[in-house]
C-alpha cells in the first residue's frame, strides 16, 4: 500500500509494509518561509513511524495471547497476574517434551515456534523453556526476567583439551517474575516455586535462605509433576546452581530487539564468574588449573 500526499512546496511518499516496517522518503524543496513547516510535517512523519510500529509490536503481543487463549481455555477464566503466571509455567512445564536433538531458542517467540513447543515438535531444555515463559508473560504484559545460575564447575572447569576428566559444567536457566510488587522466581523446568515461612522468594532471596541454613520448601501450587521432571529428580541438588545468580532484562517478542538483554543483578557482586566463585560460600574452594572459563 503506497499513498502521496501533496503540502504546499513538499512532497512526501510514504509505505507501509505488510511486514511492518515503515518507509519514509522527503523530497526537501522549500521556501524559506515554509521551513517550520517543513519541520513539523517531518515531526508528524516520525510520530506516524513510531506509532506503526507501536501498532505492529501489540499484534504480536496480541496474535501470541489469542494462540494461548485458544490452547489453554483456563487462561480465560484467570483474574490476576499470579493465577496466569502459574497457569503459564505450567502450560510450558506439562507441553514441552525433552528429548534429543533440543531445538533452537526460540527467540523471537512468535506464534509458529509457541505451537510447536507446546505441540512437542520443538524440544527445550531450561534456558528455550524460561524464555518462552518469559515471551508468553510478555505477551500478556507481565514483567519477568531471566535467571541464570552456575556453579562452581562452570566457572572454574579447565579447557585443556587434554583433561578428559574434567566436569561437565553445572549450570541452570529460570525466571523471576514481578507479582504483587516483587520479584518471585518462578521455574518453569520444574513447575515450581520456593516459599520461606509462606513468603513466595526471589531468586536472590532463595539463595540467601541457603546460605542462612534456613528450609525453603518448593511447591507447584497444586500443579501436577511429570515422571522424571521433577526438582527432586534433578541430576544435582538445586543449591549446587546458586553458587552465582546472574538476574537479566531480556526482550523475547519483538524481532527488532529480540534477544537483547542487560544484566540488571550478579550475587555475588563482580564483573566475571570468576569473581563470583571466588566470593561465594556456596561454592567449594578453587582447585589450581591455570586455565579456567571466565564470563566477563
Amino acid at each position: 500500500m503506497q499513498k502521496i500526499i501533496y503540502f504546499k512546496g513538499l512532497s512526501i511518499c510514504f509505505g507501509f509494509l505488510f511486514s511492518g516496517s515503515f518507509i519514509a522518503h522527503t523530497a526537501f524543496f522549500h521556501p524559506q518561509n515554509e521551513r517550520q513547516k517543513l519541520y513539523s510535517s517531518n515531526e508528524s512523519l516520525a510520530n506516524l513511524a513510531t506509532n506503526a510500529e507501536a501498532y505492529y509490536t501489540q499484534s504480536i503481543y496480541s496474535n501470541l495471547r489469542a494462540a494461548v487463549l485458544e490452547t489453554v481455555p483456563e487462561m480465560k477464566q484467570a483474574k490476576t497476574d499470579w493465577e496466569r503466571a502459574i497457569i503459564l509455567r505450567d502450560h510450558v512445564y506439562s507441553r514441552n517434551k525433552i528429548f534429543l536433538p533440543i531445538a533452537e531458542v526460540p527467540v523471537p517467540l512468535t506464534v509458529e515456534k509457541y505451537k510447536a513447543i507446546v505441540s512437542g515438535q520443538s524440544p527445550q531444555i531450561c534456558t528455550g523453556m524460561s524464555l518462552a515463559y518469559i515471551g508468553l508473560l510478555q505477551a500478556f504484559d507481565i514483567p519477568a526476567r531471566l535467571v541464570s545460575l552456575a556453579n562452581n564447575e562452570a566457572v572454574n572447569r579447565t579447557q585443556s583439551p587434554k583433561n578428559s576428566a574434567a566436569k561437565i559444567p553445572d549450570t541452570h536457566s529460570t525466571v523471576e517474575v514481578f507479582l504483587d510488587k516483587r520479584w518471585v522466581l518462578q521455574d518453569p523446568s520444574f513447575n515450581t516455586q520456593w516459599e520461606l515461612d509462606g513468603k513466595p522468594l526471589g531468586a536472590l532471596e532463595l539463595r540467601q535462605a541457603y546460605l542462612s541454613k534456613k528450609n525453603p520448601i518448593s511447591t507447584t501450587n497444586g500443579r501436577p509433576v511429570l515422571p522424571r521432571r521433577s526438582l527432586q529428580e534433578f541430576y544435582i541438588p538445586y543449591q549446587d546452581v546458586l553458587a552465582y545468580v546472574e538476574i537479566s532484562e531480556i526482550e523475547i517478542l519483538n524481532p527488532k530487539n529480540a534477544g537483547s538483554f542487560k544484566v540488571v543483578a550478579t550475587m555475588p557482586p563482580g564483573p566475571t564468574w570468576r569473581h563470583a566463585v571466588q566470593s561465594s560460600p556456596l561454592a567449594p574452594s578453587l582447585n589450581k588449573e591455570k586455565e579456567t572459563r571466565v564470563r566477563d
